[in-house]
């Protein structure tokens, strides 16, 4: 009864493991059912898999359609994860695992090495919050992201900013919340605003 959507459509075949194939822990397909979120491989290429093959994808990657998205480096197994409650955007900000007591240990599951985009990273005018996208203003902000970096906790690596979309992307070993916050917006208009004296 399980092994189709229904008896009047065509048979869809699942994938049938060999019988000397143990898959330990959860087996399910990860799941993502928020709004505008996306993986790759998909979600329903990801459900066609057999557990086993979900236990190495290479370079799984989850985003938000115009927001961003994360690229987790080498192979990870996706079994059982619950993406939506693990992974969230904002504007030009990424947190994973938001609930410390639930996040694994460096190196496991989702907690690895990653590069990490972000779109419209643009600086904001501190009184109408709209991007300021003039060629001095974002150039300063440009160096404010490569400083940025070098706070984070953990290795974070900055690879490139492009000024024109605002997409920044940068590098790390492991996760805590990566974002540009207005302390970064108004460290570069009064960097920009010192150098025009």
């Amino acid at each position: 009864l399980g092994r189709y959507a229904n008896f009047e459509s065509e048979p869809v075949s699942l994938p049938i493991l060999p019988s000397d194939e143990v898959i330990e822990g959860d087996t399910e397909p990860p799941k993502l059912v928020r709004k505008g979120y996306y993986t790759k491989p998909s979600i329903s290429e990801l459900k066609r898999m057999s557990p086993k093959q979900r236990q190495s994808i290479t370079d799984f990657t989850v985003g938000l359609a115009e927001v961003g998205e994360v690229k987790f480096l080498g192979e990870t197994n996706v079994n059982g994860i619950d993406l939506d409650s693990i992974i969230f955007f904002s504007d030009r900000s990424v947190e994973i695992y938001p609930d410390e007591n639930n996040k694994p240990p460096i190196g496991q599951s989702l907690n690895k090495p990653s590069i990490i985009t972000l779109y419209k990273c643009w600086p904001k005018d501190k009184e109408t919050k709209l991007p300021k996208r003039d060629h001095e203003t974002l150039k300063y902000f440009e160096n404010t992201l490569r400083l940025r970096c070098q706070r984070f906790t953990g290795n974070c690596k900055f690879i490139s900013y492009e000024p024109d979309s605002g997409t920044w992307v940068f590098q790390v070993d492991h996760f805590s919340e990566y974002e540009v916050d207005e302390r970064e917006d108004n460290m570069k208009q009064k960097s920009a605003q010192s150098q025009r004296k």
